[in-house]
């Protein structure tokens, strides 16, 4: 086996092992507990430690060149996390006067900037997950090849959680689809992920459409491109039709606004010759109407959810203007790291009680983030995120190699982003590491094969 066959090996091991990781944790409720998370981030780290260790220097030196803001910018959050959990003495003077007021309200000698300096280091550990899938999925995807497997591997762990998400609803007490996340809206952001990523893999097919399809006449090929790649389809249908089983307004709607981030890019006119555009168009054609026939067959539950929404406003307007003052009260430093519940229920109100005294989130990534953090940590978060996301869509929006699989994981990200403004999939360890593994593998769209640029689209 020659040394660049072995790096190949290892890496798109490196890949399968990662994926199956991160679908295990959402097979096990999205590794949201301490422990789980943990152990989450333990494995992933180990995988990347194996995967690195056995990696071509070229292979590291350009993964740090490429993304060193957000590597700089994840080192100097790691570190600022950290520093918050540190409790100090009272002659500590450096950081007496940061500390949280909590620990002096109750006479404590000592303190720390965070509230609950064990729940800010269990949130600094979770978070090596999502970090520890960017890193495997930037290090393990190099050739075309490489994005070939990667995409079988989505395709079988997309099957494989749809059909658990339909068995255990089938087999369970809960009227909708929550898989194991015991929330609808974190089950519905990791399917409309999933749903983006297959429907990458059926405008990839579109490349190499069947041998029946091309005998037809030009103006049905469009509409028999499930022929092409029908376990695609499939899969894709399952995947949709568990999306909307959860009932999920709001991730719906993101699903919906993502596939249409995602099928602008794909539509772009500059994007390809004019018969490959058609099959694409005809590839999402495909897809919107599938979404359409399944919301339609089946969203009774999605339209009667619908007619809830005032009652659902006025809890997240509770949660909302409670958590904002929270963060208004410490704006630069915010309270600590994975601090939601002591803060909540440190701060309720007899005003608060009924809307927030039994939740588990702001409900809004954004307030939560900075309530946790403050302003210099949301800043740091941004700057992990932005500049690989800004890849991903220049990738995407550009005549590149895997354009497809970048404009899914930039949708995906967006997708995410979206339901985070009244949801929290993306504070899910297990939902964050899958949305960072696919940014990236994919957000680098040009690729090479046998050793050579490959520039074809």
């Amino acid at each position: 086996m020659t040394a660049r066959t072995s790096h190949d090996v290892i890496g798109r091991l490196g890949a399968m092992v990662a994926l199956g990781l991160i679908t295990a944790g959402l097979c096990l409720g999205g590794a949201q507990s301490a422990a789980n998370a943990a152990l989450l981030a333990v494995l992933l780290s180990a995988a990347l430690i194996l995967v690195a260790a056995n990696a071509r220097a070229e292979a590291l030196i350009a993964l740090v060149n490429r993304y060193w803001l957000p590597i700089l910018a994840a080192v100097c959050f790691i570190t600022y996390t950290t520093a918050t959990a540190w409790i100090a003495t009272d002659d500590f003077a450096p950081l007496r006067d940061y500390w949280h007021p909590f620990w002096r309200q109750f006479g404590f000698d000592h303190g720390a900037i965070s509230i609950s300096p064990y729940r800010t280091l269990e949130g600094v550990a979770a978070l090596f997950a999502p970090l520890a899938a960017f890193a495997l999925g930037a290090l393990t995807i190099h050739t075309r090849e490489d994005r070939r497997v990667l995409s079988t591997l989505v395709l079988i762990f997309a099957a494989l959680f749809g059909v658990l998400s339909l068995y255990w609803l089938l087999t369970g007490v809960d009227t909708r689809l929550e898989a194991q996340f015991g929330s609808a809206n974190a089950a519905a952001t990791t399917l409309g992920v999933f749903a983006l990523l297959l429907a990458a893999r059926l405008v990839r097919a579109t490349r190499k459409p069947s041998d029946y399809v091309l005998a037809q006449p030009a103006q049905l090929r469009p509409l028999l491109l499930p022929l092409t790649a029908p376990f695609t389809f499939v899969v894709l249908a399952l995947t949709l039709a568990c999306l909307v089983l959860t009932g999920s307004r709001a991730g719906i709607l993101a699903t919906a606004a993502a596939f249409v981030i995602f099928g602008v890019l794909v539509w772009a006119p500059w994007r390809r010759t004019a018969g490959a555009a058609q099959l694409s168009r005809g590839a999402i054609f495909a897809v919107a109407i599938l979404a359409v026939v399944l919301i339609v067959s089946g969203g009774q539950m999605l339209f009667s959810r619908l007619l809830q929404v005032g009652a659902d406003a006025g809890v997240r307007a509770t949660l909302l203007e409670m958590h904002w003052q929270i963060f208004l009260q410490r704006p630069l430093l915010g309270h600590g790291l994975n601090t939601f519940h002591e803060l909540n229920a440190h701060y309720l109100t007899i005003a608060t009680w009924r809307d927030a005294g039994d939740v588990g989130s702001v409900h809004n990534i954004y307030v939560q983030a900075l309530e946790e953090v403050g302003i210099i940590g949301f800043v740091l978060l941004s700057l992990m995120l932005a500049p690989t996301m800004l890849r991903a869509g220049i990738s995407a929006a550009t005549k590149s190699s895997g354009s497809e699989w970048a404009g899914a994981a930039f949708a995906a990200a967006t997708l995410a982003l979206i339901h985070g403004v009244v949801d929290f999939g993306l504070q899910t360890p297990a939902i964050a590491a899958l949305i960072m593994f696919c940014l990236g593998a994919f957000a680098n769209g040009a690729a090479k094969r046998n050793g050579s640029k490959d520039q074809r689209n």
